[in-house]
């Protein structure tokens, strides 16, 4: 019987604390005070990682909880955000602040991340369309204040605003996207186990907090 060539070995991945992804955070928690209430930066750890990134990862921003830390670290703080200093270094200043930006969004207060749905992506997809990430004309904002959309309320009444039952468009868009997304994830895992390749993949390892960023 053929066998199915060798499996690739993972590449263990270094991480050093980034006083840089720091100070950025503190930036925007006191710009943006009613979004980043719940946030406590002094429960986050924050580290580049100086790794080449797998490739066969998409994620550039690895976001895990203490219960699944990053390989390697020994902290108690319960929530830890890295990013790939490559990628990093090749993001303008108006991705590097959104991207942080949403990575404290997804912050819960119950020592893990809220999921990657529709819910918590509406501000930034309501204000700059699904494809944010790639897009070089959004703001930089921490130059300049901006004013993110609070997700619609469900209403029951018959007075302004959507009616129960009735979905907001933006979030029918975010959700086919995610819905296109988990597809072709999915696609792609069903190939590389085919293959038997390995697949160096703990950003979207279901036990840190399933809410990496692909971009």
């Amino acid at each position: 019987m053929k066998g199915v060539g060798p499996t690739m070995a993972r590449t263990k991945r270094v991480f050093v604390d980034s006083g840089e992804l720091r100070a950025v955070a503190e930036q925007l928690v006191t710009r943006y005070r009613d979004m980043l209430a719940h946030v406590r930066l002094d429960q986050i750890y924050f580290a580049f990682c100086v790794s080449e990134r797998a490739k066969n990862s998409r994620a550039a921003v690895i976001r895990t909880a203490v219960s699944n830390p990053l390989p390697g670290m020994v902290t108690s703080k319960p929530y830890q955000i890295a990013v790939y200093k490559d990628d990093w270094e090749e993001w303008t200043p108006a991705k590097r602040h959104a991207t942080i930006l949403e990575s404290l969004c997804y912050i819960d207060e119950d020592g893990k991340y809220r999921k990657p749905d529709v819910q918590e992506l509406y501000p930034f997809v309501s204000l700059w369309g699904p494809d944010w990430h790639d897009d070089p004309t959004i703001p930089d904002i921490l130059e300049e204040a901006v004013d993110f959309p609070s997700k619609p309320e469900e209403n029951e009444d018959d007075g302004d605003g959507p009616k129960k039952g009735k979905k907001d468009p933006v979030l029918k868009d975010i959700e086919d996207e995610e819905k296109s997304r988990e597809k072709a994830l999915q696609a792609r895992q069903a190939r590389l186990d085919a293959f038997g390749t390995g697949n160096d993949n703990h950003e979207d390892a279901e036990g840190g907090d399933g809410s990496n960023m692909d971009f």
